[in-house]
């Protein structure tokens, strides 16, 4: 297995790059409705594409490999994934099908956990699992891979612009953002929609129940594509900061398996672009 040198930011992985007009990426997978990327200092990211075939950079969906850790009084804390561990055995290319990258977890010097991370494109449809591979010295511990995928904020220039606009330009902006929305499906086959622009009214709970099996975003500022999240057999999403704040300010969606149900850990989340 080849392992990737340190680069020059600390902390980051230097992974090869390919040549141009992708230097500075290690893979990248365009399709005609987005693009699937990985720079070279390890982050994964997508670029929803407009009809027009313009990628739309300024709202990037990000994507997070990490592990959680249930701790004896029953709270939970984020074991990251170390980007200057990363090694693969994979070369750099333009039109990847499929990845497979190890990282470490944590900041301790030793017996750090293993993180395997697969990144498939196939068939319109980006596809991602996480597993522990070796847990070092949490061998004894409950930790659960998980996959964090991340909406930036939206209109925020806009809200700002309010300030000079006239009593139309601001009416037509709140009906516009009033139509963003998510919408989850419950296990139990029940769905849940919250608008973008209001706080929910429902509790996380509620909000959440006991997880999703699909979640599809619907958003303007993503040009009449919509995102759609699927969680594979004996896996579940949730909406991270639910009831936090209403969800035009940024939010994360996150992916799970069921420990009890995949013993083998090969859920698979999948992500498309409609």
């Amino acid at each position: 297995m080849l392992s990737f040198i340190q680069g020059m930011q600390p902390g980051y992985a230097q992974l090869p790059m390919l040549e141009p007009p992708w230097l500075g990426y290690f893979a990248v997978a365009n399709e005609s409705k987005y693009r699937l990327f990985i720079p070279s200092t390890g982050e994964f990211g997508i670029h929803v594409i407009n009809k027009a075939g313009d990628p739309i950079e300024v709202y990037g969906i990000t994507l997070q490999f990490l592990a959680t850790e249930t701790l004896p009084d029953g709270s939970v804390r984020d074991l990251p994934m170390k980007l200057d561990s990363l090694e693969t055995s994979d070369p750099p290319n333009a039109k990847f099908k499929k990845t497979v990258f190890r990282g470490k977890l944590t900041e301790q010097a030793t017996g750090q956990p293993t993180l395997e991370v697969t990144i498939e494109n196939s068939s319109g449809s980006i596809l991602a699992n996480a597993r522990i591979i070796e847990k070092g010295t949490f061998d004894k511990k409950p930790l659960l891979p998980v996959i964090r995928v991340g909406f930036p904020a939206f209109h925020a220039s806009e809200q700002v612009a309010k300030e000079t606009w006239d009593k139309k330009q601001i009416r037509d902006f709140e009906k516009a953002l009033g139509k963003d929305s998510i919408s989850l499906k419950h296990l139990d086959g029940k769905t849940v929609k919250l608008a973008c622009n209001e706080k929910p009214k429902l509790k996380p709970d509620e909000i959440n129940a006991a997880g999703s099996s699909r979640v599809e975003v619907d958003i303007a500022a993503y040009q009449d594509r919509k995102i759609e999240l699927i969680a594979g057999p004996n896996s579940f999403l949730t909406l991270a900061n639910a009831g936090s704040a209403p969800l035009h300010g940024g939010f994360w969606l996150q992916w799970s398996g069921d420990a009890s149900k995949d013993p083998g850990a090969k859920a698979k989340l999948a992500i498309r672009i409609k």
